[in-house]
């Protein structure tokens, strides 16, 4: 009888005990699966941060190509405005092309818009190529409003 007993107790420790042990072993084994995938969220988020980064430099990059080539372009238009032909009025020796024109009667003999001298162009190119407005002009405000002065 006592022999039974005790044979029944140690069955139920013996049973209890493979209980705990496999309950230990289970919570190891889903700390474990928790860690990985700590990991692998971890890994993911570097991942994306890499990819942010890497986005982030293929912009900053074009647009550092976007600023050289408007730099080109402007030095090219510079160089092209500086080394232009100088226009024809200002090598021929003979100002034919300045004398009065009658053509506007109503004026009275002025003469008349280019025939004061004033060469073609705008107020940009003139400036451009060195032909300042005398002082008193409209031109001279025109210059200052654009900027130049």
């Amino acid at each position: 009888m006592e022999r039974e007993r005790r044979a029944r107790e140690e069955e139920t420790e013996r049973v209890r005990k493979q209980m705990e042990q496999m309950r230990l072993e289970n919570e190891k084994q889903e700390k474990e699966r928790e860690r990985r995938e700590i990991e692998r969220e971890e890994e993911h988020r570097r991942q994306l941060e890499k990819e942010r980064q890497r986005r982030e430099e293929a912009e900053r990059e074009r647009e550092r190509e976007r600023e050289r080539g408007r730099e080109a372009a402007a030095q090219r238009s510079y160089m092209q405005q500086s080394f232009m032909p100088s226009p024809s009025y200002m090598q021929s020796p003979s100002y034919d092309s300045f004398s009065p024109s009658y053509s506007n009667a109503s004026r009275a003999g002025t003469p008349s818009g280019r025939s004061l001298g004033r060469p073609r162009g705008s107020a940009t190119e003139r400036y451009n190529q060195g032909i300042l407005p005398s002082e008193g002009s409209r031109d001279w405000n025109k210059l200052q409003r654009d900027g130049f002065l």
